[in-house]
């Protein structure tokens, strides 16, 4: 559904669409190789495999930096994008939207049912393990 609505937004311009694709492509390989370093300095990883990490981090860093001061547009509507991901993802796990999703119609109505359904289910699978 977001690629979608991206596509729409930008109104299919293959220019943006390639420097949004550039954007999160190198965020996310500054993010996972960021985390194999942590992961390599929690396990007590010194040697020589954690700093060719730390290079190779240091280095996607400065290429992604780099392709956020010179794709400014792409940058301001990514960092956007992943700003709404961002609140939507800390919204739903501090459930802010609960509150709404289960004031709709459908939702109000289905919902008790199905807990209650479950919640028999889990009780009979209890009984059949004792």
């Amino acid at each position: 559904m977001v690629p979608v609505i991206v596509i729409l937004f930008t109104a299919g311009d293959m220019v943006l669409l390639g420097e949004l694709y550039a954007f999160g492509l190198l965020g996310c390989f500054v993010l996972s190789s960021a985390g194999l370093d942590v992961m390599r300095w929690r396990a007590g990883v010194r040697g020589i495999r954690f700093w060719v990490g730390i290079l190779v981090t240091a280095m996607v860093l400065l290429a992604w930096v780099t392709n956020l001061h010179i794709k400014v547009s792409a940058t301001i509507f990514g960092s956007l994008i992943c700003l709404v991901g961002l609140l939507m993802a800390v919204g739903t796990r501090r459930k802010w939207f609960a509150d709404w999703f289960y004031k709709i119609g459908y939702v109000a109505e289905v919902t008790p049912r199905r807990i209650s359904e479950t919640e028999e289910r889990i009780e009979h699978e209890e009984k059949l393990e004792s």
